[in-house]
């Protein structure tokens, strides 16, 4: 009657990590118009996965970090290396080991971290250090609390040491609704939101483009063409710094199919005749 609303049933929808959330309403009388206000209306996640790729792991043949040997992304924390060690380039003792990235919570409240290590742990969750036993030790339980926000991505550093003996280091996180487990990767990024957009700054100030370099169409829906003389390289980042697309390669023109981007701005760095040129685009829905 266009002054009362019933609800006449709910449903729980799973979602991709982005989508766009409307509201619509529909009248039954084509004669006469009605009207809503919607209030009170929330939109939330939880319990939800990401899609990380694990942490980026610097291995050092020394215990203070200076002697860099390897860096790889490693899915998880969830080694026991026992007396052997991390890899061939490496000694088994006396060694150091850094992960750095992003975290994904998927509730909203306390979460707990517990590290298993034997030696020396530390870990910091945005920039708070939770986790501080800096010590020789056998195989040890450390413990410490954070409150997090779901789906917010949060900067992580662990550290680790090992001196002499055996080798083990394990992550685990818990929470109210989270059941204890090691950190899965699809929680965690080795490419934190932090450092992706300070890589991305330098290109944002770049002013000179080469003039063999066309862009088009902007804005663009599905297809976008990039045209040069010799074209080397064209990565297309989002304003998180983040590279949604790399080529490399030669060619004078390559067409990039963008249709499933996000509507949004972007920044197409391109390298032609050994000259760099950087351009913004807008996605939009076709």
């Amino acid at each position: 009657d266009g002054s009362s609303w019933t609800q006449i049933g709910s449903a729980t929808i799973s979602m991709a990590s982005q989508v766009y959330v409307g509201l619509a309403v529909t009248s039954h009388n084509n004669s006469a118009i009605s009207t809503a206000v919607f209030e009170n209306v929330t939109v939330s996640s939880g319990g939800g996965s990401a899609a990380g790729d694990g942490l980026k792991g610097e291995y050092y043949d020394n215990m203070d970090f200076t002697n860099l040997k390897v860096t790889r992304v490693d899915g998880t924390v969830n080694f026991d290396w026992g007396t052997g060690s991390p890899d061939a380039s490496m000694g088994a003792d006396q060694f150091s080991v850094r992960w750095t990235g992003d975290i994904v919570p998927r509730y909203s409240e306390e979460y707990t971290f517990k590290t298993y290590s034997d030696d020396g742990v530390r870990l910091w969750i945005n920039g708070t250090k939770v986790i501080d036993n800096w010590t020789d030790h056998a195989p040890t339980y450390n413990t410490g609390k954070i409150t997090l926000t779901a789906g917010q991505r949060y900067s992580i550093k662990l550290e680790f040491y090992e001196n002499g003996g055996g080798a083990v280091m394990k992550l685990y996180w818990s929470s109210a609704s989270q059941p204890e487990e090691i950190v899965p990767k699809s929680q965690l990024y080795s490419q934190s939101l932090k450092s992706a957009a300070g890589e991305l700054q330098p290109l944002l100030s770049e002013k000179e483009n080469a003039a063999s370099v066309h862009i088009y169409p902007n804005p663009v829906a599905d297809r976008l063409s990039i045209k040069g003389e010799k074209l080397a390289s064209v990565a297309i980042y989002n304003l998180q710094g983040i590279a949604v697309y790399h080529w490399t390669g030669t060619t004078d023109e390559l067409v990039v199919d963008v249709s499933a981007l996000l509507p949004g701005v972007y920044v197409v760095s391109v390298v032609d005749n050994e000259q760099l040129s950087v351009m913004r685009i807008m996605k939009v829905i076709k």
